[in-house]
């Protein structure tokens, strides 16, 4: 990353997330874009390197909610604790290889890459508005998402049993 010193932003997918999460400790590099992190392995949880990344850094996860990897609730709470900044494009329906039908996986990964590289712009981020829901609209058969929202705050709804 020293020889890349115009360099804006890293990021990866899978593994090489948690690789661009190492190397931003020794870059400059200020924004991190993960597409698919993988926060568990079995009972393991794997989230050093998130909570290494410094406060001056901008994170982005591009994650499905159905990601057996980084499940909502462990994604929650790291992020809860990070240092950084952190944004989430929940993706509806996601697993952790964004695994589709054709149409669909290339209309929601388009759509996913887009809306990275326009958060990537620092005009772009507001701080206190966080989560963006990505889905597929079968009918249309397009890409769609919401606006950024702030995410939910206050205790869980209780479970109703029937």
């Amino acid at each position: 990353m020293n020889q890349l010193p115009s360099a804006i932003a890293i990021g990866g997918r899978s593994m090489g997330a948690r690789a661009s999460a190492r190397a931003q400790i020794y870059s400059p590099v200020r924004k991190l874009i993960f597409f698919t992190y993988p926060l568990v392995r079995g009972l393991d949880e794997r989230y050093d390197e998130l909570l290494a990344v410094e406060s001056t850094t901008d994170v982005l996860f591009v994650l499905g909610d159905s990601d057996s990897l980084c499940h909502e609730m462990h994604l929650k709470a790291i992020r809860s604790r990070m240092r950084a900044r952190t944004w989430w494009i929940r993706i509806i329906g996601g697993d952790h290889a964004l695994w589709f039908e054709d149409l669909q996986r290339d209309k929601i990964c388009n759509a996913a890459g887009q809306l990275s590289a326009w958060w990537s712009d620092d005009a772009n981020r507001d701080p206190a508005l966080t989560e963006l829901t990505l889905d597929y609209d079968k009918q249309a058969r397009q890409a769609k998402w919401t606006d950024w929202m702030a995410p939910p705050t206050g205790a869980p709804r209780p479970i109703t049993q029937f």
